[in-house]
């Protein structure tokens, strides 16, 4: 029993316990009027009501290139109880950021004890690492403390819930797992598109519990999975097709432009610094990139021939990249889609598990060299240090989330500091645009 709190009640507390004094601002933030939530949570949907017309209306209406209802479903729930109660919105968002961190603790815990080279400590070491990080990482405060972001958190429950069912399916083989995985589809998607990439990690998953990907039965168990990816990713090109006034580039351009975001996804799940709202594109479409963007495509060979050469036997690294590609693949760029930032740290809310999984796995193998010694015991004050550094990141920078004005002074602040900013300058003087007109009335 003493073992049994060890392993699961007393980490799950402190994952818990942690997220919550990390994102403790978010209480007291605001909504952002001016940045998206005056359009997303404040609209016609939300105080509609649940009769038959508003219903059907969230679920076929493409309202400015977004298709969310499920998401829009927890705001009319939430406005029919509280109002426009902000702090009760922005508890919802943390309480599903809080789920999905005791979700990821537990998956990662049921996928690893497939893997039989791996000891019972260094199962939970990983999994608590990768969980802890997933909590308390800046790059995640935009989902969480942002309501027009809410959709992350809200996709990724279920997400994460499909895949612990699927999990669950392949255990004991019971139809109701597999009917509830295929079920968590729907939510997921229905909360942010970037769900379709759920089947890809379903056989991801396959490969790394050691199902034979190869087989026939296997691909037909997948197919229902598969044809409702098909077609909501069907719908989320219609979702868009109406609203091309993103950065769109020629095919090879796009690929310079994906290498760059899965560096710098990857820089700021280390090093997160000088995060921000909005990271323009640094060209328009039918402009140059700039030179050192053709660099970025060598940076990711030099990565992944490496990685493939050398560890192409080790399934937890070719298992975490495959987790931080595929839960990016539709946000880097490489389909032209209606966006405005040629990043955003909310795509990056899922695909951050594959890099904290390798932060957890390099912490175990250096613990299995080292054993409990001076050395590991250094690296792990070294690793505290650096999880309070985060921490205290996440803190200070979920209250710039704030209001429209707290945004607009970080934002400022940003671009005084890193001349790269100057480009969202004319994001900024439409707001201050909107700050005179309201002034004048």
């Amino acid at each position: 029993m003493k073992e049994h709190r060890l392993t699961t009640t007393l980490p799950i507390l402190t994952l818990a316990i942690a997220a919550v004094i990390v994102y403790w601002p978010t209480w007291t933030n605001e909504f952002l009027y001016e940045w998206d939530d005056q359009w997303m949570l404040l609209n016609q949907y939300t105080p509609g009501g649940w009769g038959i017309d508003n219903i059907r209306r969230v679920l076929t209406d493409f309202y400015n290139c977004q298709y969310a209802p499920f998401n829009q479903f927890i705001y009319m729930a939430i406005f029919d109880v509280f109002g426009y109660n902000s702090a009760i919105f922005h508890g919802a968002s943390l309480l599903a950021h809080i789920a999905n961190v005791i979700m990821v603790y537990y998956l990662l815990l049921n996928l690893l004890r497939r893997q039989k080279n791996i000891s019972n400590t260094g199962i939970y070491i990983m999994s608590f690492v990768a969980a802890f990080l997933f909590a308390i990482h800046p790059v995640n405060v935009e989902s969480i403390a942002w309501i027009g972001a809410s959709k992350v958190p809200f996709y990724a429950f279920f997400f994460l819930a499909g895949l612990i069912s699927y999990l669950k399916f392949v255990d004991i083989g019971k139809s109701r797992y597999y009917l509830i995985a295929l079920l968590c589809f729907f939510p997921s998607f229905g909360s942010k598109e970037q769900a379709v990439t759920y089947p890809l990690m379903i056989i991801a998953i396959d490969w790394f519990i050691g199902r034979n990907i190869r087989s026939k039965d296997l691909w037909i168990e997948k197919l229902p999975i598969l044809l409702l990816a098909l077609f909501f990713g069907i719908v989320t090109l219609l979702s868009q097709s109406g609203c091309r006034g993103g950065e769109q580039f020629g095919f090879i351009e796009r690929l310079a432009i994906a290498s760059f975001c899965l560096v710098e996804y990857i820089s700021k799940a280390i090093i997160p610094l000088n995060l921000c709202f909005l990271y323009p594109f640094p060209s328009l479409p039918g402009e140059p990139l700039p030179t050192h963007f053709w660099i970025y495509p060598f940076i990711i060979m030099a990565i992944v021939i490496p990685l493939i050469i050398v560890c192409r036997r080790n399934k937890i690294i070719i298992f975490s990249a495959l987790m931080f590609i595929i839960n990016l693949l539709f946000s880097i760029n490489i389909i032209s889609m209606s966006r405005a930032s040629i990043v955003a740290d909310r795509y990056f809310y899922l695909s951050g598990i594959g890099v904290f999984l390798l932060i957890g796995y390099g912490i175990y193998i250096l613990f299995t060299r080292w054993g409990n010694n001076l050395k590991f015991k250094a690296l792990i004050t070294l690793f505290i240090l650096y999880c309070l550094a985060l921490g205290a990141h996440t803190f200070y920078y979920t209250a710039q989330w704030k209001d429209s004005n707290t945004v607009k002074a970080y934002l400022r602040s940003l671009i005084k500091e890193n001349k790269e900013r100057k480009e969202a300058v004319p994001f900024l003087e439409k707001l201050n645009k909107i700050d005179s007109e309201k002034e004048d009335k």
